[in-house]
């Protein structure tokens, strides 16, 4: 069993796999019962952020052993080959009907898993490919807040 993952007042728990290309999980809120504006505002945090940690490492990685900083290993530089975040994944969130929590469906999408077979890569969706990325978010969100804070110092400086 995986651990929850929690992010604002947002719980992230129960990852499964639907079938072979949607991961299911549910979202659960601090409040006593979710609305839509859970929904949306759970569909905007995965929209804005699922991946771009993952990205970022990649293009840090990559400039600083090119401009030969540093010389990762192998097995680290092929963790973010691939690529990452909503731009591979079809989304759906729907509020449950008793408003305990919300169910999000993760799916690749028709051209992501044409893409994954012709490289031979195996078209069934991972349960850790949309759970490490979401374990990932308050590592993005702290990086955009300290770029903003930098930008604020930069700009009074």
């Amino acid at each position: 069993m995986s651990e929850d993952i929690i992010f604002e007042d947002y719980t992230f728990a129960e990852f499964s796999l639907l079938d072979a290309s949607t991961v299911r999980f549910k979202v659960t809120s601090q409040s006593i019962e979710v609305c839509e504006e859970d929904e949306r505002r759970v569909e905007g945090i995965l929209n804005n952020s699922l991946g771009k940690w993952e990205s970022l490492m990649k293009t840090g990685l990559q400039m600083l052993s090119e401009l030969r900083i540093i010389q990762p290993e192998q097995a680290v530089l092929q963790d973010y080959e691939k690529p990452f975040g909503m731009k591979l994944y079809n989304l759906r969130a729907d509020v449950d009907s008793l408003r305990d929590c919300i169910w999000v469906f993760v799916s690749l999408k028709p051209e992501e898993r044409r893409r994954r077979q012709s490289a031979n890569v195996t078209p069934i969706f991972q349960v850790d490919e949309v759970r490490n990325q979401l374990g990932n978010i308050s590592k993005w969100k702290a990086f955009e807040k300290a770029m903003r804070i930098v930008k604020e110092q930069w700009l009074q400086g």
